[in-house]
């Protein structure tokens, strides 16, 4: 699924699908504070950085750099 559209070429991004919304981060009582290895925590950071991998995939599909200055 989204490995692969890390080794698109971009003439390839033009079918790069929209990313949707964030991940939900979990809620204070699903982490059960001792220390799990992995935490839900490092689920939803994982997912988080996967959403902004295919957020910037979606905005350069568009045209968007998302690494240019702000104007």
């Amino acid at each position: 699924m989204f490995h692969s559209d890390r080794h698109r070429s971009s003439r390839d991004l033009s079918s790069v699908d929209d990313p949707g919304p964030p991940p939900v981060p979990p809620q204070r009582d699903e982490c059960c504070g001792r220390a799990c290895d992995p935490c839900i925590w490092t689920y939803h950071h994982r997912a988080m950085q996967r959403w902004k991998e295919r957020v910037a995939l979606w905005q350069a599909s568009r045209g968007h750099d998302p690494f240019a200055p702000r104007t």
